[in-house]
């Protein structure tokens, strides 16, 4: 299966109930390969054929009234979180820096700032610019996490912590095949 093909059924085309609305021109393998360069690490096949088909846009189904996706959210113990077991997707970041939605300004609020482990990057939001993240090295690389704003840490740690970040999906592939019509 293509790339091409394999991008399309993973965004939710082959079912029709999710797409994703892109305005952006697709991202030049010289985009990716700076970003690659940046984050000295290799980004994952399916998120780089993202970024490559897409690079960015929102989340759309004809379903809803608002046109509202969400997604499931897996955590660990953590006690505020059964009030979170899904998350409302908003939007994918751009490798261009004009978007609305550009990567840069998610690099410098979250990883400048170290505000996310070093091993994950963002690369979505929800409407309450809670994060979505990519792992990209370790027992991490390739899996989705979210990151919750609000139960960020607020001692001064050295390192971002995991106490606010749950689980999402095992690869960028099947994170789009689990956004579904809010109900």
């Amino acid at each position: 299966m293509s790339i091409g093909v394999f991008f399309l059924l993973a965004a939710g085309v082959a079912n029709m109930n999710v797409t994703i609305d892109s305005k952006e021109s697709p991202a030049t393998e010289s985009q990716v390969s700076a970003l690659e360069r940046k984050l000295q690490a290799t980004l994952p096949a399916d998120y780089r054929a993202f970024l490559t088909t897409k690079n960015g846009g929102r989340p759309k189904c004809e379903e809803t009234r608002f046109g509202d996706v969400v997604f499931p959210v897996q955590w660990q113990g953590q006690a505020w979180a059964p009030a979170m077991g899904e998350a409302l997707l908003h939007g994918f970041y751009s490798l261009n820096d004009k978007s609305p939605l550009a990567w840069k300004s998610a690099e410098e609020g979250f990883l400048t700032q170290r505000r996310v482990p070093r091993d994950l990057i963002p690369i979505a939001l929800d409407r309450g610019s809670n994060q979505v993240l990519l792992g990209i090295s370790g027992e991490r690389r390739g899996k989705v996490f979210f990151w919750a704003k609000d139960h960020e840490p607020v001692d001064d740690y050295e390192e971002p912590t995991y106490e606010n970040v749950g689980f999402v999906a095992n690869s960028f592939a099947e994170f789009l095949e689990k956004l579904r019509p809010m109900r």
